[in-house]
């Protein structure tokens, strides 16, 4: 798998040991720790998982769906209100790929079990809180599932750090789940996703945001490219705020989940009626500004998203 050799942090992969549980971290160029598996397990916590759940539980399940992409681009959004279905079932915070990596030993039906376990702590009210924002769905399948057609995780952004940093992983991924597998882009303005990283890491706007943000499209053009197109979703953050309960049914659809209603008018009420363009409340350095237009040069950024918002920071 091919990565931006331009402008590339380095990115290596350390294993620690914390109180016998292993963990896996990035480390970028700064010696920063990043956390990229944000459930912490240990060999005998994965095993008593695995055992509690029957295999008749997972016996259903079709597909499995990785979302791949950027932090704080709506994975949040679109991960809850897919399980709001009865039929299906998704993690939070998981990272599939971290987890074949800290556990080399699992099977496929073991990866579902672990999903359905944590899928369940979105039937709590502490469920589908993240960064502020709740995505609570009232009156919902939210956690709550029976012999599921479909489970996922919807940790897109720290999924696709540790795919850039173990290009292997995926290569596992499909050849455990095959044409099982689909993967969920969700595409929110590339300049409010910079913003965000900014704004979330508590820093002021640098290169090393915008560097960030196109390594992880570079991985997602990469996995765009060696799945065959019924594997491969595309959610524009924007057009689905603007149109929920239809683009909701679509993405239903999409997946062969059952349609209902009710049911998909109930959790598109959840979203909110205007996106949060963040990028209008930050002021961008000439020097972030001229590492974005280096990046645009590559075509293939172009045929993946929409670039057109940088007229505003020109």
């Amino acid at each position: 798998m091919a990565v931006l050799l331009c402008y590339k942090q380095e990115v290596t992969g350390v294993l620690l040991l914390n109180s016998g549980a292993k963990k896996l971290f990035l480390t970028n160029e700064a010696n920063t720790l990043v956390n990229v598996m944000t459930e912490l397990l240990s060999e005998k916590q994965i095993g008593e998982i695995i055992a509690s759940i029957s295999d008749k539980e997972v016996s259903n399940v079709q597909r499995l769906v990785l979302f791949v992409g950027h932090a704080h681009s709506g994975h949040s959004l679109i991960g809850a209100l897919l399980d709001t279905c009865r039929d299906t079932a998704i993690s939070n915070h998981l990272n599939i790929p971290n987890l074949l990596l800290t556990f080399d030993s699992l099977r496929k039906r073991d990866v579902f079990k672990v999903v359905l376990h944590y899928s369940q702590k979105n039937s709590l009210d502490s469920g589908w809180q993240n960064t502020g924002y709740s995505y609570r769905v009232p009156d919902s399948y939210q956690g709550v599932y029976n012999q599921p057609v479909l489970v996922g995780d919807k940790q897109g952004g720290a999924s696709t750090r540790t795919i850039l940093n173990n290009p292997d992983v995926f290569s596992q991924l499909q050849h455990m789940f095959k044409e099982e597998l689909v993967c969920i882009f969700v595409e929110r303005d590339f300049l409010d996703v910079i913003a965000a990283y900014s704004h979330y890491m508590k820093e002021p706007l640098a290169i090393k945001h915008v560097d960030r943000y196109f390594q992880n499209l570079q991985v997602v053009i990469d996995i765009k490219k060696s799945l065959k197109s019924s594997q491969w979703i595309h959610i524009k953050h924007e057009e689905f705020i603007f149109n929920p309960y239809k683009n909701l049914n679509l993405l239903f659809s999409q997946l062969g989940l059952k349609v209902v209603r009710d049911q998909t008018l109930n959790a598109a009420n959840i979203v909110r009626k205007a996106p949060n363009h963040r990028h209008s409340q930050i002021i961008w350095p000439d020097k972030v500004c001229d590492r974005i237009k280096f990046y645009l040069k590559d075509p293939e950024v172009h045929q993946l998203i929409d670039t057109s918002s940088i007229r505003v920071i020109q």
